[in-house]
Order: structure tokens, then C-alpha cells, then sequence
């Protein structure tokens, strides 16, 4: 038997039988992927099909009015997208990227609903111009659905919760979807200037400073979810403010990676690399010294300690800081990408190791400044203002792209897309094609990340820290499709 549920009607509904439930119009039509194309059925009967392709490979599918459209897999070195088409003609109407892989696909009244894999949560899509939100926190795929009213969906985030033979469906009015989705992106202002910060995925971390000698605090910013929450506080006394007021040592670098970050305080006595587990809320000195460096990402955060004439590469895991590799040189850039670790030599060499400690190529790369490691790609500035692309794993150049004038690193790369500054400028560079874009302007500035969501920028104002985003929908507007 199935239990039916008026959502605008809360407490009220009723058991219907199948062929009480039956309506006397005919049902839309209903959208399958076979092979590379979609095709759309009504009452089991073909009505057409569409050509999609196999690259992107298409995984999902879905009609809403004259519309019908289709979740594809990420390709090797962009974003998923979502495609729109004309049921009647065929034709494409839309195409925007989606940083995240799929599980499901629903669409009605302008915006489209995913469940992402692995249980990463519910996310919607505006279809006027391709904003994400963050809806729900899920565990696995909560066969969420999407009708004029709003979102229905199966609420499994706590299994222990749920008595056996019962279900917790929850429903999201459709005025608060949009609102979830027009708040996407604002940017962000806090109390106190921003003395560091990073992007992994579709968080931010910032280092805000304290006020004349009180402690600074770390702040994390979900950006498709609009939240924020400081994860060091100082009345906890914990090591980044030891007396719970006021502290001799401030943050310096900051590196954030997967549900983890790493920041360097750094006071009179030295150095301190503090590693943090947001989920537990605990922070641990993992190592002291002269540290200058520390970078993220996904699960790996790497570091560069000085003792001496030494220089050392280490990872920073929950407990434990481990020492991976040893160098004669000075290191002047880090960079992490997956499970590999990019080191600028001072001079003027890039050596990539794995992160148990494997030296896997030597790259020479005279007169750079800053690197970024990405997808098997080597991207640096130099000296000489020019964008150098090189293959991680042969060492080969490329691409060599002249910087417009004034711009400069840190450089960072994400889907092929190179973020670089120019003063108060964002810019954004097609790695492929050297195709160069303004992406925002700041007050001031400006500092910037990028990462699958689009990108981030920062900057300080009037004693206030800010953040700002632009989406990778409108990167993509500026520099073409990713």
C-alpha cells in the first residue's frame, strides 16, 4: 500500500491504492538514457530521441514541460553538466557545468535537484543561470523530488532514529529553495581585517584577526550552503589562544583540505603548525620551528619546516606530522594536488613527490615565482610575466602565455582555468587556449582561489575582512565552456 501526502496540507493524508491514484490526464513523459542518447516515453511508447553523446557520458535524465534534461558525468578535466533540450526539435537550450557527480536528477518550475554521490548531500540548480545551492544534508540517495510546491524527500541523515517499518519524509517549501539560491554567492563581511586564507571544494577558511591583542580566530564559509561557524574560539584555550585572551603569536598561512585545516602561528618564539579537526573540534601542535609553508588538498596538507640549512617537506595528518622529504634548497612555493606535493626550489625547479615520500619528477622551471599543481599539470608564474603549463609527468612545456601587465601570483588552477591578481583585479586564463578574462573587481586588494564551485576572492576594507565568489556558471560566461 502506498501512503499519499498532501505537503500543503500538513498531517493530512491517506492510503490509495494504485488504481485509485490514477489520473484521468495522460502522464508527462518520462525521460530514459540509452546509450548516448535520451529518450523520452509515454505509456511505454517512444516519442523521440536525442543525441547526447558519449563525452561528456550522460547519467541521468529528466522532463519538465516541453523540456527535458540530462545529468552527465564529470569529464577528465571539467565539471559535470547539465544539458537542456527542446523535447520538440531536439535542440539545446542550455548547458551549464556542475561541480559535483551526480546520483539523481529532477526538474519543475526553473530549478533542478541532484543528490550527489556518496551521500554529499542535495543540491539545486537555478536553470536562468546556473547557481547551486546546498539543500540538505544526506547519506544517501533520498529519492528527492521536485514539483511546484516544493521539494519532498526521504530524510535518512540518521538512520538510528528511524524505527523499523517507518520513513521521515521532509519537505522544503519552493520559496525557501529560492531563497537557499538567491543568497548563493553574497559576499561575505567580518568584524575584523582577514590576515590569511584558502578554498578547498566549496569551503573558505580565513584567518580573522583579533583585535589589538586578542587571539585571532579560524572561520570556515560553505559557500553553496551560505553558513558560516568559527571553529577556534578563545575562551577554549586551545593553542591558537592558549590563555583563552590574548595571545602572543598570530596566524600567518592557513591551508584547508577536505573537512580539515592547517594554519602556521607564528610569535616571538618560533613557529607552531596547528593542525584542526573540524568534526571533533579539537586543535594539536603538530610541529615547531621555522614553517613558511602549508598547503591543502582534499585529505593531504602538506608543510615546509627550516632547521638550519635543511629544508624539510612534511604531512600533517590528525595526530601525527610526518617528514617526507629533504632538501638542500631553499623552498619557496607549495602546492597539493590529490595525493602529490609541487615544491618551488629556490633554484628555480619544481620537484613533485608523492605523499609517501616518492620523488616523482624534477621540472625546470627558471625565474618562477609560484606554482599550482592540477589534473597532471604544472602551472607557473615567472619572473618574466608568463604563464607556463607543464606536463606533471614529462616535464614538457606546454603552454606559454604572456600576462597582461601588472598581473602576478599566487596562481591557482582549477578545470584548466588559471586565477592570477592584478591589483584590484581578478583575472582568469584558459590554460589551452591563453583566452584571458576580468572575472571581478574588488574595493582593494584583492587575493583569489579557485576551486569546482568558481572562485573565490578576498580583501580588506576599512578594518573588515571580505569575501566575495563568482560562480564557475559565470566563469564560464567570460572565458567560454570549460
Amino acid at each position: 500500500m502506498r501512503i499519499d501526502w498532501n505537503a500543503s496540507m500538513p498531517g493530512r493524508y491517506e492510503a490509495a491504492s494504485c488504481a485509485q491514484s490514477a489520473e484521468a490526464t495522460a502522464p508527462p513523459a518520462a525521460a530514459r538514457i540509452e546509450g548516448g542518447y535520451v529518450a523520452l516515453y509515454r505509456d511505454d511508447v517512444l516519442l523521440r530521441r536525442i543525441w547526447i553523446g558519449y563525452s561528456p557520458l550522460p547519467l541521468r535524465a529528466a522532463s519538465s514541460g516541453t523540456h527535458v534534461y540530462v545529468l552527465t558525468a564529470p569529464a577528465a578535466d571539467g565539471p559535470a553538466r547539465l544539458l537542456g533540450f527542446d523535447a520538440r526539435t531536439g535542440f539545446r537550450t542550455m548547458n551549464y557545468p556542475v561541480p559535483y557527480s551526480g546520483s539523481s536528477l529532477d526538474v519543475a518550475s526553473g530549478i533542478a535537484i541532484f543528490s550527489t554521490t556518496g551521500g554529499g548531500g542535495l543540491y539545486g540548480l537555478r536553470l536562468s543561470d546556473g547557481q547551486i545551492a546546498f539543500l540538505a544534508a544526506e547519506r544517501a540517495d533520498t529519492n528527492a523530488q521536485i514539483e511546484a510546491p516544493g521539494i519532498a524527500y526521504v530524510d535518512n541523515l540518521y538512520p538510528s532514529r528511524i524505527r523499523p517499518g517507518t520513513a521521515h519524509v521532509k519537505f522544503v517549501p519552493l520559496s525557501a529553495v529560492r531563497h537557499d539560491l538567491a543568497r548563493v554567492g553574497h559576499t561575505l563581511r567580518v568584524p575584523n581585517r582577514v590576515r590569511a586564507f584558502a578554498m578547498d571544494g566549496p569551503r573558505v577558511s580565513l584567518v580573522v584577526a583579533g583585535p589589538e591583542k586578542s587571539c585571532d580566530r579560524i572561520l570556515h564559509w560553505n559557500i553553496p550552503w551560505h553558513y558560516t561557524a568559527f571553529i577556534s574560539k578563545p575562551g577554549e584555550r586551545a593553542p591558537t589562544c592558549a590563555t583563552g585572551r590574548t595571545s602572543d603569536a598570530r596566524a600567518t598561512s592557513l591551508a584547508l583540505g577536505g573537512l580539515g585545516s592547517a594554519w602556521v602561528l607564528h610569535g616571538p618564539n618560533g613557529s607552531r603548525l596547528v593542525r584542526e579537526n573540524s568534526v571533533a573540534c579539537v586543535e594539536r601542535v603538530l610541529a615547531t620551528g621555522r614553517i613558511p609553508l602549508v598547503a591543502a588538498d582534499r585529505s593531504l596538507i602538506a608543510f615546509v619546516r627550516r632547521t638550519g640549512t635543511r629544508w624539510t617537506i612534511g604531512t600533517a595528518g590528525w595526530r601525527t606530522a610526518r617528514p617526507i622529504a629533504t632538501s638542500r634548497f631553499r623552498l619557496r612555493a607549495l602546492s597539493v594536488d590529490g595525493d602529490r606535493i609541487a615544491a618551488l626550489r629556490g633554484d628555480g625547479k619544481v620537484e613533485i613527490w608523492s605523499r609517501w615520500g616518492s620523488l616523482l619528477t624534477t621540472i625546470a622551471t627558471p625565474g618562477a615565482t609560484s606554482i599550482a599543481l592540477n589534473t597532471g599539470k604544472v602551472t607557473v608564474v615567472g619572473r618574466s610575466r608568463t604563464l607556463d603549463v607543464f606536463d606533471a609527468d614529462t616535464g614538457r612545456l606546454e603552454h606559454s602565455w604572456r600576462l597582461p601587465e601588472g598581473a602576478a601570483g599566487p596562481v591557482d588552477v582549477q578545470y584548466g582555468v588559471a586565477v592570477v591578481t592584478r591589483g584590484t583585479t581578478v583575472l582568469g586564463i584558459r590554460l589551452a587556449t591563453g583566452r584571458t578574462a576580468a572575472l571581478t573587481h574588488a574595493p582593494a586588494r584583492v587575493r583569489a582561489q579557485i576551486e569546482g564551485p568558481g572562485v573565490a576572492y578576498q580583501y580588506n576594507v576599512g578594518g573588515h575582512g571580505f569575501v566575495g565568489f563568482v560562480s564557475l556558471a559565470r566563469i564560464e560566461q567570460l572565458l567560454g565552456t570549460l
